[in-house]
């Protein structure tokens, strides 16, 4: 899905879309890296290990499949039909 879907879909501009996801990605990344550290992670990088490593799991994860991202929309009342393309 695009930011401009998104955007569209949520009813807010584009910009506020990339806005809003890089504080909630810094954010993460900064939660992440302090329990990495607390728990003797002693790389360099842990952005990058975080964004290579990580992501995948994210991904893996069943509550975060495109159908399930799509259900929590619809009980909103928000769905995909009404957006460009």
């Amino acid at each position: 899905m695009s930011q401009r879907e998104v955007a569209h879909l949520l009813g807010v501009h584009e910009g506020t879309v990339s806005r809003q996801t890089d504080k909630l990605r810094d954010r993460c990344l900064e939660t992440i890296g302090k329990k990495l550290t607390a728990e003797g992670w002693t790389g360099d990088d842990i952005e990058g290990f975080v964004l290579t490593e990580l992501g995948s799991l994210l991904m893996d994860d069943p509550k975060l499949s495109a159908d399930q991202l799509t259900a929590m929309m619809a009980r909103r009342g928000k769905t995909l039909e009404s957006a460009p393309r």
